[in-house]
């Protein structure tokens, strides 16, 4: 699942026109499969990520701890009894789901 959500995040970052990216996780076999020569035993999907990643200026995977990963494992939690598909919440996510930040404007 982290790797679909690895490729998730790539296909939403081309749809946002986004150039350079760097996707965490806190799988490290899922880090280390996209790196190196080994693909997992999901290398159909890691195959993909690599194919995709190579259309960015920049893209980078790292491996986070669950600790700094807090939000992220609250939204895929909460997603378990949705309707299947992709969702995007830009401006208001589902309550409970992801830590509110104060929007910075700078004039």
């Amino acid at each position: 699942m982290e790797a679909i959500g690895c490729r998730e995040g790539l296909a939403l970052a081309s749809d946002l026109a986004v150039r350079k990216i760097r996707l965490a996780t806190d799988n490290i076999s899922v880090v280390r499969n996209i790196k190196g020569v080994s693909k997992g035993a999901y290398a159909h999907i890691v195959e993909e990520i690599r194919a995709r990643a190579g259309g960015f200026v920049c893209a980078e995977f790292v491996h986070e701890g669950r600790a700094s990963n807090v939000d992220a494992h609250n939204l895929a939690t909460s997603l378990v009894y949705r309707e299947l598909g992709r969702m995007v919440w830009l401006l208001s996510p589902p309550e409970d789901v992801c830590i509110a930040v104060p929007r910075v404007i700078n004039q």
